[in-house]
């Protein structure tokens, strides 16, 4: 099938992903593409992972239009390229995609009198974390199975790539230096307003480093975030952003600059991202000038766009 190509030039692409370790995040995926129809919404796949632990279950419906479930659980493993995957094979009778029948209906015990469910091995599944919300999947009965890549369902956080960055961010910094002892550094990071594009696609975010922990309320750190469209072979897809942290009023002197990618395909940015930070020599007055020191950073959601552009909403101090 086309797909089926699609996804071999597609896995190429992926290749600067692995650059840094990732964390598979937990929710709801939908079919960014599949070889099994359209893309269309009504079907999905809820995805917890807990340890490195993954339980699947995948809302779907029979070939005669039945809704129906099944499942898919296992150890997530690490692979050489920084991918995580759980592979199940049909030697294996204990595990792999199973279907389930004769379980318990909604309403009270006097109608709906418990009925354990029971489960069948109808086929096997191959999952492969490329990113931190994105996935391919190979699955379904033996000799009828479907590719399709899967990405984290963003029902609301925002119409678009950049808008999707609104919110509060913890940041750790894994700065690589030792002689002080001190190999790990961070920031929260409020971002609360994000322009239109230009016709180029380039945006500016807005915020700031917060005053405290129980508060967007900002101090003399501000953040101007220049987004900018990555283009070539090995970004298709994905965006490069540069958060560019100030540390007073106007523009300089800069402190450190975030730079990081969004997942190729991946879409919106959900709960974690992550890329490279420079952090720059006390009174830097350009960016050039931070160059001397690179280091890698993860960043967490820890506060709702609400919570940053007026300060009621959810948060995590």
């Amino acid at each position: 099938m086309k797909i089926r190509a699609w996804l071999s030039a597609f896995a190429i692409l992926l290749a600067p992903l692995t650059a840094f370790a990732f964390v598979p995040e937990s929710g709801f995926y939908q079919q960014f593409t599949t070889d099994n129809g359209s893309r269309g919404g009504g079907t999905g796949i809820a995805i917890e992972i807990q340890n490195q632990y993954m339980f699947a279950a995948g809302y779907v419906y029979t070939a005669t239009g039945v809704p129906t479930f099944v499942t898919m659980q296992g150890f997530l493993l690490l692979q050489s390229d920084g991918s995580w995957n759980l592979s199940t094979s049909p030697s294996d009778p204990g595990n792999g995609l199973a279907a389930y029948s004769g379980g318990q209906c909604i309403g009270t015990t006097a109608n709906c009198p418990y009925h354990a469910p029971t489960a069948t091995k109808i086929g096997d599944f191959n999952i492969q974390f490329i990113g931190e919300n994105i996935a391919t999947l190979t699955w379904g009965t033996t000799a009828n199975q479907a590719n399709t890549i899967l990405r984290r369902f963003h029902f609301y956080t925002g119409p678009s790539e950049a808008t999707s960055l609104l919110g509060q961010w913890d940041v750790v910094i894994s700065r690589g230096v030792s002689a002080d002892v001190l190999d790990y550094e961070g920031d929260k990071l409020v971002l609360y307003s994000a322009s239109t594009p230009d016709s180029s696609g380039n945006s500016i975010l807005l915020g700031c480093v917060p005053s405290n922990a129980g508060t967007p309320t900002c101090t003399g750190r501000s953040i101007a975030t220049n987004v900018t469209p990555c283009t070539g072979l090995f970004c298709f897809g994905s965006s490069h952003y540069d958060a560019i942290v100030s540390n007073g009023s106007g523009a300089t002197p800069i402190v450190r600059v975030y730079s990081f990618d969004s997942n190729v395909f991946a879409g919106e940015f959900t709960q974690s991202f992550h890329g490279t930070v420079h952090l720059c020599p006390s009174g830097a007055a350009s960016v050039s000038a931070c160059n001397i020191s690179m280091a890698h950073f993860i960043a967490y959601r820890s506060g709702s766009a609400q919570y940053a552009q007026s300060g009621v909403g959810m948060s995590q101090p």
